[in-house]
């Protein structure tokens, strides 16, 4: 795992390295490489941008890392260059499914119907999520300018922290996720009816079954929230 994270992070800093950008976006990696943070950059006229107004904070998928998702956020950061991405890395945790440890947003036992997981560590990951949010907003960025995204298991990371935040966001981009509806902690806040979820899921996606993504769609909007449910025919898991 740690060797597979190592050739991660060196691909990821030879694409921000060797791939030609009229516009370049700023990538730092923090000192024990855990969190990827993408700001604007330079413009093609040698001038720097201006600051960020906006944030996205994206959680990768069990098992992965940040310099995982760190490529596709740089390639979004080239169009979006209001835009701040914060990208964590899940700690090590020992994850029942797979009977060993790895980089996970909380455990997983393997139910047959992953909406029925207990997903012990999810609100301590939630939490983390919640304090960048925090810190984000006393740097001047408002929660309403501030959006949580994930993949599969850093999805349903995205969802859970941001029904539940006491404030609206921007949004909520959950890919090949699921809502995590046996965690005893599930609350889903009066606010959180303000904050649209853009959902989109594998229609041959069998990790995370459809079934599960329709089910906690229509758990969202019977609490009144906008959901934007898109299932994509040929996909499976994946983005």
């Amino acid at each position: 795992q740690f060797r597979s994270a190592c050739c991660a992070m060196r691909a990821t800093r030879r694409h921000f390295s060797t791939e030609k950008f009229q516009y370049q976006p700023k990538v730092m990696f923090s000192n024990d490489s855990n969190t990827v943070v993408i700001t604007p950059g330079v413009g093609k006229d040698g001038r720097q941008l201006p600051p960020a107004t906006s944030v996205c904070i994206w959680m990768h998928g069990l098992g992965d890392n940040a310099q995982g998702s760190a490529m596709l956020m740089h390639r979004f950061a080239i169009n979006l260059r209001h835009v701040k991405f914060i990208l964590p890395t899940a700690d090590s945790r020992y994850v029942a499914l797979l009977g060993s440890e790895t980089t996970s947003w909380y455990n997983i036992k393997g139910l047959p119907n992953r909406l029925e997981e207990p997903c012990e560590g999810l609100e301590e990951s939630a939490d983390r999520i919640k304090r960048m949010i925090v810190r984000e907003v006393e740097a001047g960025t408002p929660p309403d300018r501030i959006v949580l995204g994930g993949f599969s298991q850093g999805g349903a990371l995205a969802l859970y922290t941001g029904v539940g935040l006491q404030a609206r966001l921007s949004g909520v981009v959950a890919c090949g996720a699921y809502l995590p509806l046996g965690c005893p902690a599930l609350q889903l806040s009066p606010q959180s009816r303000f904050t649209p979820v853009l959902w989109v899921n594998g229609a041959d996606d069998t990790v995370v079954l459809p079934a599960w993504a329709r089910a906690s769609a229509d758990a969202l909007r019977a609490h009144g929230i906008q959901v934007d449910l898109r299932l994509t025919a040929g996909l499976g898991h994946g983005l």
